[in-house]
């Protein structure tokens, strides 16, 4: 490869990965892969058992009218800036084991 080749290669924008949404809800399926509403986790525990394949700017949305017991390993991670939000209809996500003063945003 040619030095100038070599140079150019570096100017190049590295590409990146478009954000990822993942999906949780309380009728989804911890077989599943999170992706897509059809396709949803069921548990925090299965969120939490994927951690390292999610990065920063990814999504993190749970179904509304559910309840999730755990603790989401995001919380009091204030370096890790990542989307948490709801979708669906209905009453707010129900989040039994977080602290009260734990603020989830976006939700």
């Amino acid at each position: 490869m040619s030095d100038f080749k070599k140079w150019w290669e570096k100017l190049k924008p590295k590409q990146q990965r478009s954000p990822t949404i993942y999906y949780i809800a309380g009728d989804g399926n911890d077989m599943h892969d999170g992706k897509h509403p059809l396709q949803a986790w069921k548990s925090i525990a299965q969120l939490n058992s994927a951690k390292n394949q999610i990065r920063v700017s990814d999504q993190i949305l749970f179904k509304r009218g559910h309840s999730y017991p755990g603790r989401p390993f995001y919380l009091g991670r204030s370096n890790f800036p990542i989307q948490i939000g709801a979708y669906g209809s209905g009453q707010y996500p129900v989040f039994p084991d977080v602290e009260p003063n734990k603020k989830l945003k976006n939700i």
